[in-house]
């Protein structure tokens, strides 16, 4: 048994705490071009420890499987609503037909655009969602329903009354919508209405507190921190001041419902890696927002991401643009984004790596951002979000510290050195195979894995844990290694490590976990085919493939235990020759 000391409970052994249900799908370097992994295919049966896929929108009718409701929308308005799917490995690939209607768009992560002019009220059929498994991909199908309705100059209410259901630890996206009315139509919590499971939670007009942020469009997201039903009231107000009324009637306002399913797995499309809020609440266009993210891209080039929407959210406020053929947000003529009050945004995309950069400057997010009666030298929650439409959709919710002298205001993440994530993250950043020969000298491939693990610090009551029994190291489908708490070691810092030099054959060659900065490694002896399930590195052929990585582990503290998986994709002829870098 390793027994940790008290002041490493948070941090040590983190990674344990977060393995991953679900995936993390994209390519980045793979390590010395003479004999290198450029893609391979995982053997049989699908990922070992992962859930059966299951969408998340409600149903029309509470009982009534398979027939999810999308909402009303008045014909020639605008729609915009998201599937969402939990299960499986992640990420996603969703695709459907509705009824020949081509105005309106279903994008790959579940994106749902676009308007209807045909008096035919359509249920969209045939949305399938398929996860990333290489060999034996998880597929689900169902018939979703969006209600067109005839909508007149004083039609105004809401669209939707139950919204997505969540996973907690999991990234959430959802969208409140309403039929008519002047634009724009700005959303708001009525203060004090949030209850979990029917007692009241959090404070204020806010979400935060089960760990979801609603931005004044109407959009949530975050990534819920409690299980339950959770239920508030939302107001709607139109360019003239209008409220709008319930969705079927009772009067204005209306009380939203959505369920968050308990889950002791984490996985994510998203980990924020920094991001600062800094401005002045006295004046207006003086704030700037940075921010560094690893967003999962499923391995996709950026040709393929030409075009594609891109948004940027943290709190209240949403800043949006689309890549060009460089991986930069550009405005839709090709050039800078400027927003009409002044403010200003640049970001780029490394696809390989999957880090997106951007600034936001000259911007007034004061109120969206909760800075008005900001306390210093505290904290302040806030969701964060990736919207990729055509591709993935992911969000984070953080909590920021905070200072504030006068008007000033600074909000500060960077993981692992201030503020705190509190949903937990695990993602892989790089996978290196390397051809060898095996202790018996058959092929085989050495394995070097590189991941980010952080602790659900806003979801488990002890983020930490204090001893450990067993970790489990699992690769492909048929490796599968245990190493006892007697072959780890952990020093004052926290980090852990194999202890001495470890045997050949079949086996990992080498662990270690710095607490610090979540990061970890693992590598391996080389591993033939049999002890994998996957093909070696070099005769692994063309096109990509995932590469599978779980860990089980077994302890001896209160916590339930952790299992999971991962996934991640290696693209042929790579030119790098390094590992991300997450820190430049």
């Amino acid at each position: 048994m390793l027994t940790l000391t008290n002041s490493h409970v948070v941090r040590t052994l983190a990674f344990a705490l977060v393995m991953a249900m679900g995936g993390f799908c994209y390519a980045t370097s793979t390590g010395k071009q003479a004999a290198v992994s450029r893609s391979f295919t995982v053997g049989q049966g699908r990922a070992i420890g992962s859930t059966a896929m299951r969408f998340t929108n409600p149903l029309t009718t509470p009982g009534v499987p398979n027939d999810y409701d999308l909402g009303d929308a008045c014909f020639g308005s605008v729609v915009q609503r998201y599937i969402t799917v939990t299960g499986g490995i992640r990420p996603y690939h969703i695709s459907g037909i509705i009824n020949g209607i081509t105005s309106i768009s279903i994008m790959q992560s579940g994106c749902v655009m676009g308007s209807v002019t045909s008096s035919t009220s359509p249920i969209l059929t045939l949305i399938t969602a398929t996860d990333s498994a290489s060999t034996q991909p998880q597929s689900i199908q169902s018939t979703f329903r969006l209600t067109m309705l005839a909508c007149t100059a004083n039609t105004f209410q809401f669209a939707v009354n139950n919204i997505n259901d969540g996973v907690v630890g999991l990234s959430y996206i959802s969208k409140i919508e309403t039929v008519g009315g002047a634009l724009p139509v700005v959303f708001s919590i009525l203060p004090n209405t949030l209850t979990l499971n029917g007692v009241p939670v959090g404070v204020n007009a806010a979400l935060e507190a089960v760990g979801l942020t609603m931005s004044t469009d109407g959009t949530i997201t975050g990534r819920p921190l409690m299980a339950g039903q959770v239920q508030f009231k939302v107001r709607a107000t139109d360019q003239s001041n209008r409220i709008a009324g319930a969705r079927f009637g009772g009067g204005q306002d209306q009380v939203i419902t959505l369920n968050i399913q308990a889950n002791s797995l984490t996985s994510t499309d998203f980990t924020t890696l920094t991001c600062k809020v800094q401005g002045d609440v006295g004046r207006v266009g003086k704030d700037t927002i940075t921010f560094t993210g690893l967003i999962n891209l499923g391995g996709q080039p950026l040709r393929n991401l030409f075009n594609t929407e891109f948004e940027f959210r943290v709190g209240a406020a949403a800043f949006d643009g689309r890549f060009n053929v460089l991986g930069k947000v550009v405005n839709v003529n090709g050039g800078p984004v400027v927003f009409a009050d002044g403010s200003k945004m640049t970001a780029n995309v490394d696809s390989r790596s999957g880090l997106v950069k951007g600034k936001i400057t000259h911007a007034t997010v004061g109120r969206a951002v909760n800075a008005l009666n900001l306390p210093d030298r505290s904290t302040q929650r806030l969701g964060v979000g990736m919207l990729l439409c055509g591709f993935v959709i992911a969000s984070d919710m953080i909590e920021f510290a905070t200072h504030k002298v006068g008007d000033k205001f600074t909000l500060v993440y960077q993981l692992g050195i201030v503020g705190q994530p509190l949903g937990g993250a695990f993602q892989v950043t790089s996978v290196q195979g390397i051809d060898a020969l095996d202790i018996a000298g058959e092929p085989a491939s050495k394995w070097s894995i590189r991941f980010l693990a952080v602790p659900r610090f806003g979801v488990d009551p002890t983020p930490g844990f204090d001893a450990v029994s067993t970790v489990g190291i699992r690769i492909g489908t048929n490796f599968n290694q245990r190493i006892s708490a007697a072959q780890l070691t952990s020093n004052k810092k926290g980090d852990i490590k194999l202890i001495g030099k470890q045997p050949d054959g079949a086996s990992v060659s080498k662990f270690s976990f710095s607490a610090s900065k979540f990061e970890g490694l693992i590598q391996t002896n080389a591993l033939a085919t049999i002890f994998t399930g996957m093909l070696q590195a070099r005769v692994a052929g063309g096109g990509s493939a995932n590469f599978m990585l779980g860990f089980d582990l077994a302890r001896t503290g209160s916590n339930s235990p952790y299992t999971g998986e991962n996934s991640k994709v290696i693209i042929t002829n790579a030119k790098h020759n390094r590992w991300m870098d997450r820190t430049k």
